[in-house]
């Protein structure tokens, strides 16, 4: 099964988060097995792609 494939199957979501302790956010996501991707900052936000689940477990944080 091609990556590619594998993508456009699960979902990916371009998140963008501001305000304070983006870091932190993104630290607790990587402990908590997350998988973010393409992560950098754009003005004063921070910008990264999840896959679809992982949008729903950062929903929790």
């Amino acid at each position: 099964m091609s990556n590619k494939f594998f993508n456009q199957l699960s979902g990916i979501i371009k998140v963008r988060i501001k305000g304070k302790k983006q870091e932190r956010l993104i630290n607790m996501a990587l402990a908590r097995g997350i998988y973010i991707w393409g992560v950098k900052k754009v003005e004063n936000n921070i910008q990264f792609k999840v896959r679809s689940n992982g949008l729903e477990a950062l929903k929790n944080i």
